[in-house]
């Protein structure tokens, strides 16, 4: 193996771990917003500004790979190594090869500059202008944006190395390295187009279903974005509106979500805990009023029996039922139903039989 190949192999892994970095690389820093974090400022403090400087040092980078592996070919190659590489004897693609390896940069330099001297030029604001309207221009949707960004509520997905997704309480945003698609949850419409199910997937021990979902606003174009269904159901639940899915189209369920299922259609035949004091929202989710109580009303009495839990009623039955699975086996599925688990607040056992439902009387 001459050397031009050896060095071509390199610059090739060299060059797609710039362009889609693992995880390695990103364990390491070995990412462009990461090498250059110091010029590019805080992702948190200022969202906005962060990813337009972020896209025009990422399209720099980028441009100059072609002119490194020239370089690197004539450093490290024989003396007609970028002719015996290409496998050609005419100069003539040598020198188209090498005026596209200097242009390049060039270009991706001057276009950083044109941004220096007015972000006005830049993508990302010509879309933001796409949302004022009256006396709002773009600086001060980004500042909502930057609001928002900055909010402990907001949804951060990172789809795979290179794409992240994020909503926020008005704004659907995706990032990729060279841009940013925006839109506006008030007049944006999501729609389910694919799914695809993977029976072996390093997310979850019973395979994963991933799903394409097209983002429509009347303001931007479209664009896709994909997640599986854990991150979708998160989505759904940050989204004002609702995601249209096709009947064609099934979201399978993970095992915790049918565990949930059986868990509360368990309990719902046990009998009723009836109360008239005022229930609070669940402690666990803080949206659903709590309506679950725990009271033995099981006959165990062997050496890990249950007892009698004196909490109010603070959770809902599917944050009780989550917690239930989280405190089993994993790898018994089977037996979660007939297991046991200590109360998330005074860690008394208790088991399914001792789950009663509130109702709340006058």
């Amino acid at each position: 193996m001459t050397a031009d190949v050896v060095f071509l192999l390199f610059y090739l892994l060299f060059a797609f771990c710039v362009i889609f970095p693992p995880t390695e690389c990103i364990s390491f820093g070995f990412t462009i917003p990461q090498l250059f974090s110091s010029i590019l400022g805080s992702e948190h403090e200022n969202f906005i500004e962060y990813h337009m400087k972020r896209t025009a040092f990422t399209l720099l980078i980028y441009s100059v790979l072609p002119l490194g592996f020239i370089f690197g070919t004539t450093f490290f190659g024989d003396e007609n190594g970028i002719q015996k590489l290409w496998f050609v004897d005419d100069s003539i693609w040598i020198s188209v090869l090498l005026s596209l390896a200097i242009i390049l940069p060039i270009l991706a330099f001057f276009e950083i500059v044109r941004y220096k001297l007015s972000w006005e030029n830049h993508a990302i604001v010509k879309t933001l202008k796409k949302f004022t309207t009256g006396n709002r221009d773009w600086r001060m949707i980004a500042q909502n944006i930057n609001f928002e960004f900055r909010s402990i509520d907001k949804l951060c997905v990172q789809t795979n190395a290179i794409i992240k997704i994020v909503a926020t309480e008005n704004w659907i945003i995706k990032v990729t390295p060279l841009s940013m698609c925006i839109s506006h949850q008030s007049d944006s419409q999501l729609c389910v187009r694919q799914s695809d199910t993977h029976a072996f997937s390093h997310l979850s021990n019973d395979g994963t279903q991933f799903i394409t979902i097209e983002v429509q606003s009347p303001r931007v174009p479209s664009y896709n974005i994909r997640l599986n269904t854990l991150d979708f159901r998160d989505l759904q639940d940050r989204l004002a509106g609702i995601v249209h899915i096709p009947e064609n189209i099934k979201i399978f369920k993970s095992v915790i979500e049918k565990f949930v299922d059986a868990f509360r259609h368990a309990v719902e035949q046990n009998p009723k805990y009836k109360t008239s004091q005022d229930l609070d929202h669940c402690f666990g989710c803080n949206i659903v009023t709590s309506n679950v109580k725990l009271q033995k009303l099981c006959e165990d009495s062997g050496e890990e029996h249950c007892s009698n839990c004196n909490c109010r009623p603070i959770w809902c039955v599917d944050c009780l039922a989550r917690w239930f699975a989280h405190q089993q086996d994993i790898e018994q599925t089977s037996q979660w139903l007939s297991g046991k688990c200590p109360c998330p607040m005074c860690k008394k056992r208790f088991c399914l039989l001792d789950v009663c439902m509130v109702e709340q009387i006058e």
